[in-house]
């Protein structure tokens, strides 16, 4: 736990930024679950408890030790026998198999051009990627720009450039800066090559690679909104004494509106789940409460009816004896 709160410390970030994401889902799938499992669950339980409760009172003391044996039995049989049982779903016939997965551009195409720039995410779109992921961050004066590491030094001049402040997070530089920048020469350097299986590039492609920049989220939306391409993203928070530090996800989402791409999940489309799936689970669970207390109510009568015959006809015969 040490060495990886050591060396992932910023990585923790993206948890709570999928929670962000996630939440709906969260929340949606708590409600179904508990309303759907937890009257009959505890009914259950208790039905089973008192039949247990039951048939352990009829048994006798010989057929308690009989059945702690076979319990034990079971136990190893089980122990040993497991392996013998276990089915993977990844061993299927080709007829069965389902369809194909649907190929995301990770960082563009990061093996056929300098990851996170334009030229990355244009040869995804050639290959026949679904989809584009990338990751954001916001420069100092409000431009969401795709990056992934927390300095520059790995995908950047910046070393040449500036080299004191090549160690600085990205987010404290104004974009004015960062698009001067050169971010594709260190992808054709022979000693920084990213994957060892890379295929040689051409001529063409290392001429294109050398004159990339770093582009921005606007950018990257014009070119999915062109291709119709799905777009997918982490999104960095700023660090402390960032002017964005607690509104990036507003800049980052009027930056996405203004692209004019198409939104298949909007804000007020969560709204409605959430509201629908708490008043579906508040009628459920009234009407179940209803369904119980009518019940109980009905055999409270059924008892004082019970209880009234019974109290007259003991007064009856206790006048006849009179």
């Amino acid at each position: 736990m040490f060495i990886i709160c050591k060396f992932w410390k910023e990585r923790w970030l993206v948890a709570g930024l999928s929670m962000q994401i996630f939440a709906p889902y969260v929340h949606l799938v708590s409600i179904t679950v508990m309303v759907i499992l937890f009257w009959p669950v505890a009914f259950y339980v208790a039905c089973l408890e008192r039949e247990v409760r039951m048939r352990r009172y009829r048994m006798t003391h010989s057929e308690k030790k009989r059945l702690k044996q076979c319990n034990v039995i079971t136990r190893l049989r089980g122990l040993y026998l497991m392996p013998l049982g276990i089915y993977s779903p990844c061993i299927q016939e080709k007829e069965n198999l389902g369809p194909k997965p649907t190929i995301f551009g990770h960082r563009g195409a990061p093996m056929l051009g300098p990851e996170n720039t334009m030229m990355s995410f244009e040869k995804a779109v050639e290959h026949g990627a679904h989809g584009l992921e990338t990751d954001i961050h916001l420069s100092y004066d409000h431009v969401p720009f795709l990056m992934h590491d927390f300095d520059l030094k790995r995908t950047t001049n910046i070393g040449e450039v500036q080299p004191e402040s090549a160690c600085e997070n990205p987010a404290f530089f104004n974009w004015d800066f960062l698009s001067t920048l050169n971010a594709g020469k260190w992808f054709v350097k022979p000693e920084l090559r990213p994957f060892y299986n890379m295929k040689p590039l051409s001529e063409a492609d290392k001429e294109r690679a050398r004159n990339q920049s770093i582009p921005t989220l606007a950018d990257l939306l014009t070119l999915a909104e062109k291709e119709r391409k799905f777009v997918i993203f982490d999104l960095h928070r700023p660090p402390p004494k960032h002017p964005l530090r607690h509104t990036f996800v507003r800049q980052v989402v009027s930056v996405i509106l203004a692209s004019k791409i198409e939104q298949h999940l909007t804000p007020k489309f969560y709204v409605f789940m959430w509201l629908l799936a708490d008043i579906i689970s508040v009628l459920f669970i009234v009407a179940i409460f209803c369904f119980h207390w009518r019940r109980e109510t009905e055999k409270e009568k059924l008892f004082e009816t019970s209880s009234t015959r019974t109290d007259t006809q003991s007064g009856s015969k206790n006048e006849e004896d009179r």
